[in-house]
């Protein structure tokens, strides 16, 4: 059997961002099931069956650090999508909302570096929060975090 290919320390943080946003369910004791359909740089719109959805997008800014090696600063764009049922969109998508951004939080919180990938992980408190009331109602919150990691130079598997 052939070993498994080695993926970088990138590839290893997305995948377990991946598995700890697909956590987020009730199930789970979170107050949402966002991480129902989690999804990195979908670049097609949701349908109403993929709801609700996680959608992140990384982009990697590297540093030079003393002793040589290379501070990465992984920035993960999240779109948070939900269609709730039953909601009051002038008395209760609010509620929503911050209830899609507490587990969010709580997610990343439970582990912060990421099962020793990572250093250290930071939220960005400027969410943007959009309602969308056509047919049904869409929710959508937009929040950003950075995961900072080291590696070697040039050597983004180490």
């Amino acid at each position: 059997m052939a070993d498994e290919p080695i993926q970088s320390i990138r590839q290893q943080i997305v995948d377990a961002i991946k598995i700890r946003f697909g956590d987020i369910l009730q199930e789970n004791d979170y107050e949402t099931d966002i991480g129902k359909n989690v999804y990195f740089w979908l670049l097609r719109p949701l349908s109403a069956t993929e709801l609700p959805a996680i959608i992140c997008r990384d982009r990697l800014r590297t540093e030079w650090k003393a002793l040589g090696s290379w501070n990465r600063f992984l920035d993960v764009n999240i779109e948070l999508h939900i269609m709730p049922e039953n909601i009051d969109v002038d008395d209760g998508a609010d509620g929503v909302m911050r209830q899609i951004i507490a587990d969010l939080e709580t997610a990343i919180g439970t582990d912060p570096m990421w099962g020793g990938l990572a250093e250290d992980t930071s939220l960005i408190e400027n969410e943007e929060i959009n309602i969308e009331a056509k047919n049904n109602i869409f929710i959508a919150v937009l929040a950003k975090m950075t995961i900072e990691y080291s590696t070697l130079p040039w050597n983004p598997y180490e």
